[in-house]
């Protein structure tokens, strides 16, 4: 994402260019811009690649952010502005010039594009997500325009829910982009999830699912398929996301607005251990089971923290995944209600792995993995307060792997 940043006295303005092509990217990019905007006072203004990607996200409102909408009379005197102060003196404490974002310290020397290490004013994001979470809302415009499917589905009728997004990576190929290995690995089957859906319909809870036209349908009592619905919009995902218990995800780009929205989340089928481990203490994760692809053994978090495990963790010729199963969804989606209803401390296993991750954090090599001598960070990586779930926590804290485990299917990617 690019920024164009000015101040001039008590003014600041902020334009920031969020990337379109990937939605994950995009949400993330919208959060950032939401907390250096408060954190600068600065008016924003979100100027994305293309507006006709995912218009509804570029309307979101947040509290205590000031903002114009690109195109209008406001964004085109913020642009005026901003150009004519990029041509003033550079002083690293008051001014940017365009495309460069200051922060409390300089940018590495000799820097050919400072704004892509130095990206984020020296904020923590991680920290403020998990302890100074967004306010946002729909555009009245959306919300209006979204009120009259939420009385069709019923979806304002004070029953709970629960958001669902399950990768299938069909979005992408209708778009022309051809998935990585690393991204097919994302992937998860919709029948692993039913028993869970049934489950949380059995206590009550509407189950909403978000996704694309390319998706599978999926027709069960309880079930609201927004992914196939006709006149679905992002705005209504977004409504459905901000009204749910939690937002039941898969590894995919979506489960963002959780963070987007502070809407506790469960991200299940997760490959990315470390950039993906839970930022809040009402967040779960619950990892892909990962095996040796030459002896076939599960791998334990000990042999993960490995700098050999991070350089071929997504190459089928070394590591093999295996999808979550139905039954360890289920237990994981109870356990997500139960700490929402009643919460309770966590299991030693769940503290081990927190523990564990943050040590290999704070490890020379793991400074290095995290880049942070160039990315200007002045703070210790903030892991978060968040958790794997009870099971997977038991499963990667195994002292060994175990004695004749079973075999992964080295074809079983999805």
């Amino acid at each position: 994402m690019r920024h164009r940043f000015a101040r001039m006295g008590t003014r600041a303005w902020l334009a920031t260019s969020p990337d379109t092509h990937a939605f994950g990217n995009a949400i993330l990019n919208v959060t950032w811009s939401f907390y250096m905007a408060r954190a600068t006072g600065a008016v924003l203004c979100l100027e994305p690649t293309s507006s006709t990607h995912y218009p509804a996200l570029w309307r979101v409102e947040c509290q205590g952010v000031d903002s114009v909408r690109a195109g209008s009379a406001g964004a085109k005197h913020m642009g005026r502005v901003l150009t004519s102060l990029s041509w003033l003196p550079f002083p690293i404490d008051r001014l940017s010039r365009t495309m460069y974002v200051t922060g409390p310290t300089a940018p590495p020397p000799n820097t050919i594009d400072p704004w892509l290490y130095y990206p984020s004013f020296g904020l923590n994001m991680r920290r403020l997500l998990a302890e100074e979470p967004l306010a946002v809302r729909l555009s009245e415009e959306d919300l209006r325009e979204v009120q009259p499917q939420v009385q069709a589905l019923g979806l304002s009728d004070g029953q709970p829910m629960v958001t669902i997004h399950v990768r299938e990576g069909g979005s992408k190929t209708a778009s022309g982009i051809t998935d990585r290995a690393k991204d097919v690995v994302r992937n998860a089957s919709l029948d692993s999830y039913l028993p869970a859906i049934d489950w949380l319909v059995s206590r009550g809870f509407l189950v909403v699912r978000i996704g694309d036209p390319s998706m599978r349908p999926l027709r069960r009592d309880g079930v609201v398929d927004l992914a196939t619905f006709p006149a679905r919009s992002l705005a209504l995902d977004l409504f459905c996301v901000q009204q749910s218990a939690f937002f039941l995800a898969t590894d995919s780009g979506p489960f963002n607005l959780a963070l987007l929205c502070d809407v506790p989340c469960l991200a299940t089928n997760i490959t990315h251990f470390l950039g993906a481990y839970p930022v809040r203490a009402k967040d779960r994760y619950l990892l892909r089971h990962t095996y040796d692809a030459t002896d076939r053994h599960e791998l334990t978090l000990a042999e993960m923290l490995t700098p050999h495990h991070l350089k071929y963790r997504f190459d089928p010729g070394h590591v093999v995944f295996q999808e979550n199963t139905p039954e360890e969804i289920t237990a994981a989606t109870q356990e997500m209600v139960r700490q929402l209803e009643c919460p309770s401390e966590p299991t030693l296993e769940q503290g081990a792995v927190r523990e564990a991750i943050e040590t290999f954090l704070a490890s020379d090599f793991g400074q290095r993995k995290l880049k942070l001598a160039v990315s200007g960070t002045t703070e210790p990586y903030y892991l978060g307060f968040g958790l794997t779930t009870a099971q997977c926590a038991s499963a990667l804290m195994r002292k060994e792997p175990p004695v004749g485990a079973p075999a992964a299917d080295p074809t079983h990617h999805a």
